[in-house]
């Protein structure tokens, strides 16, 4: 009997697939491989031909010689997960975390996953962070639970990733995609036009509802039975009367907290002035433009909040007798955490070198310009785009740049099917949140393969397990989505207050 053959680790995956596009590059350099890529310049839509570079050429060594350090910029999210890690590592080894979740032991599963999926969907507010805001912390809190930190890991990955579009809030992903399609519909068809910021709000809020719900029903059916509970369960925690006392005092001075930084986020005070971009005009804009304090600095404000929050707990029931008991505990989630920092560092050569060869761009151009030649209306229209912007982004997990290559022939061709550029962003904002989930480019992807190995360090990780995983979930729930924007054309509903899926 012929023995089974291991799989490659997720570090040894991709250091082949930076092997094989190095030598994809070599390959369609030399062919002559480029594309023809369509911005907006000046009121204009303007194209330029983009090919492909040589890495193998002596520019290229050069590149990846003199760039090996400076490449982890490719992982814009490294500091900030340091933080969320250090932030989790703070609560986990004060011991709130296990008194505040203790009400919750006996609540039932299915209510307990649709609370976190519909938390995880309304958190997207905070857009890409939310992964981080939300991974470390639910980990924990389903371990402390009795369950297994695997399915609260995989259930917000999930919910954050196919609700990236949804919600109850408008948030900075809105904003900025808004502003390339005013400007792409002024440029091409329609120079009178202006974008409705609010304008698909009904698609958010109904698509909210209906996925927390159908999520959370796919996910009891499908990752339950296939994440084992663990051996140990949750063991049960009396509390003793310092204990109420610490945990009253500490989650009060955590709410007064949060209340003074939601005051000093007002823009009429003087927190403004040191945590907003007050050039912006829109608030959301104000909290999470490139100038914006707050826009990476909201991690240093939690881990803050956190640290004072759990050291007058850990000090009040003597969890911490010495100060530097409590500067011992910011390690403690990094524990088992190696394999991530690897699996970071070579995952950001492979986003550099993708970025200094232009593959991605390229290919994704040419997917644009065949979606270009497509001459679809109606449904078929919003499944095409769909299936792109899906297929594009298993190479371009920015939603900024993926919309800035595909909104110059998407909205034209939208508009010419009488289509409103609103509908044509929505429904690319609903394709581009499941993309995420499919792709191991996706820098989250990697962050949750790392957590992955951490509390299943007993088995071997690989870099397309997880995705295998979820890939039933996320075919039915692209399907879903798709229903959801078909029914708004078909029926004609309002996407939003005075917008309609058709001009």
């Amino acid at each position: 009997m012929k023995k089974r053959r291991k799989p490659f680790g997720a570090t040894l995956t991709i250091v082949i697939i930076i092997a094989v596009v190095m030598l994809a590059s070599y390959i369609l350099s030399a062919i002559g491989f480029a594309g023809s890529k369509t911005v907006v310049t000046h009121d204009f839509l303007e194209s330029s031909i983009i090919s492909v570079n040589n890495i193998l050429s002596i520019e290229g060594v050069r590149f990846i010689v003199g760039s090996f350090a400076s490449n982890l910029n490719f992982f814009t999210p490294l500091a900030i997960f340091l933080a969320a890690l250090i932030s989790a590592s703070i609560v986990e080894s004060s011991g709130i975390l296990k008194k505040i979740i203790m009400p919750f032991r006996q609540m039932n599963h299915f209510v307990l996953t649709i609370i976190v999926v519909f938390i995880s969907m309304v958190s997207v507010f905070f857009g890409e962070y939310t992964f981080l805001l939300l991974m470390p912390i639910l980990a924990l809190i389903y371990k402390e639970l009795g369950k297994n930190p695997l399915l609260g890991l995989l259930t917000v990955f999930l919910a954050v990733t196919i609700g990236f579009s949804s919600g109850v809030f408008i948030n900075y992903y809105d904003y900025v995609l808004s502003e390339t399609t005013q400007q792409v519909a002024n440029a091409s068809l329609d120079p009178n036009y202006v974008f409705g910021f609010y304008s698909y709000m009904y698609v958010k809020i109904i698509s909210l509802f209906s996925l927390t719900f159908l999520l959370a029903y796919l996910i009891e059916k499908y990752l339950v039975k296939k994440i084992p509970k663990p051996d140990e369960e949750a063991e049960e925690i009396e509390f003793l009367e310092n204990e109420a006392k610490a945990l009253k005092l500490s989650l009060g001075f955590f709410f007064l907290y949060v209340g003074a930084i939601i005051y000093a986020l007002h823009p009429n005070t003087w927190g403004a002035t040191l945590l907003l971009d007050l050039s912006e005009d829109l608030y959301v804009a104000r909290l999470f433009s490139e100038n914006s304090p707050f826009n990476e600095g909201a991690f240093l404000v939690i881990l803050v909040g956190f640290a004072i929050t759990s050291y007058i707990y850990g000090t009040l029931t003597g969890k911490y007798k010495e100060v530097k008991d409590f500067s011992s505990g910011f390690s403690k989630h990094f524990e088992g955490m190696g394999e991530t920092f690897v699996l970071i560092f070579f995952i950001s050569q492979l986003l550099a070198i993708l970025d200094w060869t232009n593959i991605s761009t390229v290919v994704s151009v040419k997917l644009i310009e065949i979606m270009g030649t497509l001459e679809f209306t109606g449904a078929p229209l919003i499944m095409l785009l769909f299936v792109f912007t899906i297929i594009i982004g298993l190479l371009i997990t920015s939603t900024i740049e993926k919309w800035e290559l595909m909104s110059p022939i998407a909205v034209p061709l939208f508009m010419k099917a009488n289509f409103t550029p609103e509908f044509a962003q929505i429904i690319f904002r609903a394709a581009d949140g499941v993309s995420k989930a499919f792709t191991p480019l996706f820098p989250y992807y990697i962050i949750l393969l790392g957590f992955i190995k951490k509390y299943n360090n007993e088995k071997p990780i690989t870099l397309f397990g997880a995705i295998r995983l979820m890939i039933p979930i996320l075919l039915i729930v692209l399907v879903a989505w798709i229903v959801i924007l078909l029914m708004f054309y078909i029926i004609g509903l309002p996407i939003g207050p005075e917008s309609y899926p058709t001009l």
